[in-house]
């Protein structure tokens, strides 16, 4: 079981190295990125901008902006997460959990959030730090996405581009 899970988070990390290659082809900027010391990706020829990756099993996700700050978080939700556990940890609702999750992660992708919270409940639209913006979803059943960013016009573009579910 847990040889398995290692080989699909490599995998899942292979995907999302290839994934980030196509676009570098479209964005060559993109193929100078490093990591932070904080793990989140740095485009340096892009001060003002972002690049986010994440990955939930068989899914990748990459958000970039060269004007804005960016972080995006996919999550399955899974048989093996105690849902009802993690709720209690983290003080929220079972069936509110992975929205609130996935705006976490993806508040602290783009740069908003510094610490984990006690509470996911506070990571709601109106108390993220003034300027920043999210939209979370069901991208397919059990499957929610967030993206955050410092930009309005950058999340209106992004909404705009999601298919109908």
């Amino acid at each position: 079981m847990q040889d398995s899970r290692v080989q699909n988070k490599r995998r899942q990390f292979d995907v999302s190295r290839q994934l980030l290659s196509a676009v570098t082809l479209k964005q060559p900027a993109l193929a100078g990125w490093y990591k932070r010391d904080d793990g989140r990706p740095l485009v340096p020829c892009w001060p003002l901008g972002g690049l986010s990756i994440s990955h939930s099993e068989q899914t990748v996700a990459l958000a970039y902006s060269k004007t804005g700050q960016i972080g995006i978080d996919v999550q399955w939700q899974l048989s093996r997460h105690s849902v009802t556990q993690l709720a209690e940890m983290y003080r929220c609702h079972e069936a509110d959990f992975y929205r609130y999750w996935t705006i976490y992660e993806a508040a602290f992708k783009a740069g908003c959030l510094v610490t984990r919270p006690t509470q996911l409940q506070a990571y709601r639209l109106m108390t993220l730090a003034p300027g920043w913006y999210y939209w979370v979803g069901e991208v397919e059943p059990d499957c929610t996405l967030a993206l955050v960013s410092d930009k309005v016009k950058l999340m209106q573009q992004f909404v705009e581009l999601l298919p109908s579910f």
